[in-house]
């Protein structure tokens, strides 16, 4: 009894911890798709004073 007792809290710690990296792993992801889609909407917006002001083609 004692060992599947050791066995079901390893297992409980084992899950705590992927479920972690997996939330961390999510978080990052995210972070990284704002980060993207900032830098792609700064781009956009650069090349669209840049048509107003005549500096580009259309």
């Amino acid at each position: 009894m004692e060992q599947s007792e050791e066995q079901h809290e390893a297992y409980r710690i084992t899950a705590s911890i992927l479920a972690n990296a997996m939330l961390r792993e999510t978080v990052d992801v995210s972070v990284q798709k704002d980060k993207e889609g900032g830098e792609k909407e700064k781009i956009e917006q650069a090349e669209k004073n840049s048509r107003a002001s005549g500096f580009a083609g259309p």
